[in-house]
């Protein structure tokens, strides 16, 4: 069963990928010729901004790929994604603290990138993002200079104390005149999409009547994490095993067998990469009891393990869309927590071991999600249940089958 698992895993990540929920929609693409293409546009959902993308002419045509040398812009019709081409300043800082810059002033780098479009209107806002920094520039629809940066840096000062470099907020002063973006407003705001969204919306509509006031143009972004509650049902295969360094005829082993488990799942979606990443926290009820003998040259030894805990995992989940309500499933799990309800543990030759302690330990699984219902095949690696223990061990390796229901 285990390595049924490990090959079926491998298989689906190396051998046989489904990208259908990463699908291609309808938009267009502008080449740096200044020819507009309509197109269907492969929507990665991107966290940090595209260096090429994937598109193709017609349904059955062939995939081709787009960069920063044929592409001017590109977008989606349905408004949830545009990109321009830019030659930007960009400050290459880490926003990261162990890696912040010990320089107040930003570190522009000229930079040709695609900046994801946030907000169009009389100023119009764009992102750049990467792993360790994320960086706003604005550009007034009626001007032909290149978007420019709105400052902003985390830096380290000379006494070894965190500070931040928030030149953005008298940029938007010196720029966007508005009678209801006062001095004390700006002030409060921060570096952040919403904020920046907020403010430039204003400024857009600023001195229209309320008949006039125009919508502008948002980009939709998957802003928001979505939470799914799951039941999940199952059963555990295991057979623990003792051993120790002083006497090895006192090691033995207790039969396999199913035992019952059961809990809650909660599932944080994260918002990037078209809901393929997921966070999971799933604390669960799990359990093994059980006798055994060992005879020996000298004398028969008894053995009895009655083990019961609340376990509670935390992990990542990859999903592989089939369609909307049928999907693949990966997962890896950390156990940092395992709470005793029952660590009875008695070999007949010695003292008894009543107080069972574990240690932590990892999974991995593969399963189907079929609309509410899931099945899932999960191997975790071994626990040992006499953890508190110098000689002796007690090895204790689940292989669970998994039933969910998601409730809300």
């Amino acid at each position: 069963m285990r390595n049924i698992l490990l090959l079926t895993v491998l298989y689906i990540i190396y051998i046989q990928p489904i990208n259908a929920q990463t699908k291609f929609k309808n938009g267009y693409i502008i080449k740096t010729n200044g020819e507009k293409v309509n197109c269907l546009i492969k929507n990665n959902d991107w966290n940090f901004n595209p260096t090429t993308f994937k598109y193709k002419l017609s349904e059955n045509s062939e995939t081709l790929t787009g960069d920063l040398q044929a592409i001017q812009e590109f977008a989606d019709d349905a408004n949830t994604f545009k990109y321009i081409k830019a030659t930007v300043n960009i400050d290459h800082s880490s926003d990261i603290i162990a890696s912040y810059s010990k320089q107040r002033n930003p570190e522009f780098k000229s930079e040709t990138v695609f900046l994801k479009e946030l907000l169009s209107g009389k100023v119009n806002l764009y992102v750049f993002k990467q792993a360790d920094k994320t960086r706003y520039f604005y550009k007034f629809s009626n001007s032909s200079e290149a978007p420019i940066a709105l400052v902003f840096k985390n830096f380290m000062t000379t006494t070894l104390k965190a500070s931040k470099n928030e030149y953005f907020k008298q940029q938007i002063i010196n720029t966007l005149k508005c009678p209801d973006l006062t001095k004390d407003y700006i002030k409060t705001i921060s570096y952040h999409k919403s904020d920046l969204i907020k403010v430039y919306t204003t400024y857009n509509n600023c001195g229209l009547s309320k008949d006039d006031k125009v919508k502008n143009k948002t980009t939709k972004t998957s802003n928001k994490w979505q939470i799914n509650t799951r039941i999940k049902l199952g059963a555990n295969f295991a057979g623990p095993s003792l051993s120790t360094k002083d006497y090895s005829y006192y090691s033995a082993s207790f039969d396999t067998k199913a035992t019952l488990r059961g809990g809650i799942e909660l599932e944080f979606i994260l918002p990037f990469n078209n809901n393929k990443w997921a966070i999971f926290l799933e604390p669960s009820y799990q359990g093994y009891k059980e006798e055994t003998t060992k005879t020996t040259t000298y004398y028969d030894i008894n053995y009895s393990l009655d083990y019961a805990s609340i376990e509670v995992p935390i992990g990542l989940r990859h999903y592989f869309f089939i369609n909307d309500n049928n999907s693949i499933f990966i997962d890896a799990c950390y156990y940092p927590f395992d709470f005793m309800l029952k660590n009875d543990f008695y070999m007949s030759t010695r003292t008894a071991y009543n107080e069972l302690k574990t240690n932590q330990n990892f999974g991995i699984g593969i399963g189907y999600r079929h609309d509410k219902l899931s099945i899932q095949l999960r191997q975790n690696t071994t626990r040992n249940l006499l953890s508190n223990y110098i000689n002796w061990t007690a090895d204790y390796k689940t292989t669970s089958l998994i039933l969910g229901y998601t409730i809300f």
